[in-house]
Formats: C-alpha cells, sequence, structure tokens
C-alpha cells in the first residue's frame, strides 16, 4: 500500500508512533492471550488476576510490567510525535529523536523481557529508559523551540 503523506510531515516519524502502538499491542496481546487460557484450562478464575498484585509466572509478570510501562510511555510519546508533526515539521533532529526512543524502547522490553535479576540486565533496561526519557525531553524542546521562533 502506498501512503500518502501532506507536505511537510515527517512519515519516519509517524512509522515511529505505529511501531510504538504495534508495541504496546502485541504486549496486550500476550497478556490477554495468557490469560484467556489460564482460564479456559481451568488454572485460574476470570476473578483471579486481582490488580496491583503479582498473579502468574515471573515471564508473565515482567511482560505484564512492560504492557503497563508501554501504555505508560504512549501517549507522552504520542501526543510529542501528532504536535511536533504541526510545529516542528520536518525537523531531522526531531526524526532521529522518534528513530532512537523507539529503537531504545524495544532494547529496553527485549530486556526486560529476557531477565529481570541480573544487575547487568537491570542497567541495560535503565539506560535505555534514560535514552528514551531524553528522547522525549529532546522532543518537547523542539516543538517548544519552532513555536518559540513563529511568537
Amino acid at each position: 500500500m502506498k501512503w500518502t503523506v501532506q507536505s511537510g510531515v515527517s512519515f519516519r516519524e509517524i512509522e515511529c508512533l505505529l511501531a510504538m502502538v504495534a508495541w504496546t499491542l502485541g504486549l496486550v496481546g500476550i497478556v490477554a492471550v495468557s490469560r484467556s487460557t489460564w482460564v479456559l484450562v481451568g488454572k485460574k478464575r476470570a476473578s483471579g488476576f486481582p490488580s496491583g498484585q503479582e498473579h502468574g509466572p515471573e515471564w508473565y509478570q515482567r511482560i505484564n510490567r512492560m504492557h503497563a510501562n508501554a501504555v505508560e510511555n504512549l501517549a507522552p510519546f504520542a501526543a510529542l510525535v501528532l504536535i511536533g508533526q504541526i510545529v516542528a515539521r520536518a525537523e531531522p533532529l526531531f526524526e532521529r529523536a522518534c528513530v532512537i526512543f523507539i529503537a531504545s524502547r524495544i532494547v529496553q522490553g527485549l530486556a526486560h523481557a529476557i531477565s529481570a535479576k541480573s544487575d547487568l540486565v537491570v542497567t541495560v533496561r535503565f539506560t535505555f529508559f534514560i535514552i528514551q526519557y531524553f528522547c522525549m525531553i529532546g522532543l518537547l524542546i523542539a516543538i517548544l523551540w519552532a513555536h518559540l521562533a513563529v511568537i
């Protein structure tokens, strides 16, 4: 399918946003399939997944936390990308920050899925979390900078 993009809009940034949405939906899919399977085979009751409490095997708990973290980051990232499409059109640094953000999100998630107990893995996860944080701060600064240039 050929995408049509308005003049001045960077499709790379929209691709990054779509990747973040797909990542988040993929994680919730794993959670939903796991829960449904456990209920259907009689391992858990439908009410056996209390909010705020650990339930299920360790790998499931990690995926569940990954999903919650992805949801927490989806809204601010989406807002920054969409506002950036309006205000900071086609800025190369804006585009790079979006690409680095989504790559860091995936590396952080994969590290989280592998293990939660290794100091090395925790350090890798935190490092890529910080990279994402600074990418979003950079996106915000680019938007504010573009806005101030117009005033």
